[in-house]
């Protein structure tokens, strides 16, 4: 993912700590499984590659981004740390999920790449849609 717009904008605006996530579902979550099953059920004839192809679209649809910031350095404990409740949510496998993407930290500001209201910056590949607040 190319996240340099994002990173040099933050880091412009003095951000010293930058983590990307994301909430995500794992691959063998049981509610996609018997979304599968229901398919294979109906005898739709659909290949088992074009159903692991669907439920891993389907579960990559349901993500979201988002960023943790911080004004100061600071170093993210990756672990996770067990409540003592039972989670329906967010679970080990799915917090371990949310860091798995490999994300770029170049260090450094590239100032091509700072977005502001003075010289917008949109993204310009399609993974990026701009989201209007009504």
């Amino acid at each position: 993912m190319n996240n340099k717009f994002y990173y040099s904008t933050l880091k412009a605006a003095g951000y010293k700590t930058i983590i990307p996530f994301v909430s995500s579902l794992e691959l063998d979550n049981p509610e996609v499984g018997k979304m599968i099953e229901n398919a294979e059920s109906q005898n739709l004839n659909v290949s088992q590659y074009r159903l692991e192809s669907e439920k891993k679209y389907y579960v990559w649809s349901l993500q979201k981004g988002f960023i943790m910031l911080k004004p100061e350095k600071a170093i993210l404990n990756y672990k996770f740390k067990n409540p003592g409740i039972e989670l329906d949510i967010l679970n080990e496998k799915r917090f371990n999920l949310a860091f798995s993407l490999p994300y770029n930290n170049p260090g450094k500001i590239d100032w091509e790449n700072v977005n502001s209201i003075m010289r917008p910056i949109f993204p310009t590949d399609s993974f990026w849609s701009i989201k209007l607040p009504f």
